[in-house]
């Protein structure tokens, strides 16, 4: 094998390493986003879940707007999510319906996604 030979199977293996490399680092940052989502979907779903069982006349006092939580949901200065509780009282011209919406966004690397992951619920205080 002479040193050509060499040089141009060590390019074409040098080639083939930065290609999977790059794959990985892309896999570990779709990984992490991934995970961000799962979080922001969970703190919106926790949230939702805590408001069921909140007494129907108190729902209103539940609006929040850009609040930083935590990967927990727990309100925080340093939190990596913000999450919006929006309550519409008087749902489609019923006073005995709520609509109760929960938005909450991530910020990943500094950024802040596009599309919150939501959940929204549906109240009456018909017995």
């Amino acid at each position: 094998m002479t040193i050509i030979e060499t040089l141009v199977a060590i390019t074409i293996f040098a080639m083939t390493i930065v290609g999977v490399m790059g794959a990985i680092v892309v896999s570990v940052d779709a990984s992490s986003k991934i995970n961000y989502e799962y979080t922001a979907t969970n703190i919106a779903k926790s949230r939702i879940e805590r408001l069921r069982y909140m007494d129907f006349n108190l729902l209103t006092n539940a609006v929040e707007t850009n609040s930083l939580v935590d990967n927990q949901g727990v309100p925080s200065e340093t939190g990596e999510f913000i999450r919006n509780t929006i309550v519409n009282a008087n749902y489609g011209g019923n006073g005995h319906l709520i609509e109760v919406r929960v938005e909450v966004y991530y910020i990943y690397r500094g950024a802040q996604n596009n599309v919150p992951a939501t959940m929204s619920l549906l109240l009456s205080d018909i017995r």
